[in-house]
């Protein structure tokens, strides 16, 4: 049995500490951009459905919620959340009837875990083959 070199063996080590670090730093990497991406949240049995969300700033939102068939229009702070109005303009609940008919599923609104098999396979996302 040889004797192993001081020099070798700390080589070794940074190697494999290297590669370690690597792949968290891949997965973290992975992970951010799976998670970052927001799904809109579309349930056509739900009594509630978040229409549209617009981002106003940090933590500052409205939401335009579906309620029974009512849209409700609510805006969101970091302390409260508020009810604005609700549309009773016939010409607005169908123009948002029309949108909503038109939109098509996103092809990223499945399961996380959906979407990681289809990175690591490198597969185009909405392709199922």
């Amino acid at each position: 049995m040889e004797p192993v070199s001081l020099a070798s063996a700390f080589w070794n080590m940074l190697a494999a500490l290297a590669v370690v670090l690597l792949i968290l730093i891949l997965t973290m990497f992975v992970f951010q951009k799976l998670l970052k991406q927001k799904m809109p949240i579309k349930d056509d049995g739900a009594i509630i459905n978040i229409i549209s969300v617009r981002y106003l700033g940090p933590k500052n939102s409205l939401l335009l919620v579906d309620v029974l068939g009512k849209p409700i229009l609510i805006s969101i702070s970091n302390q409260q959340v508020s009810y604005l109005t609700t549309l009773d303009d016939e010409v607005s609940i169908q123009k948002l009837k029309a949108i909503n008919n038109t939109q098509k599923s996103h092809p990223l609104d499945r399961g996380l875990l959906s979407r990681c098999r289809d990175f690591v396979l490198f597969k185009a996302p909405g392709k199922d083959s």
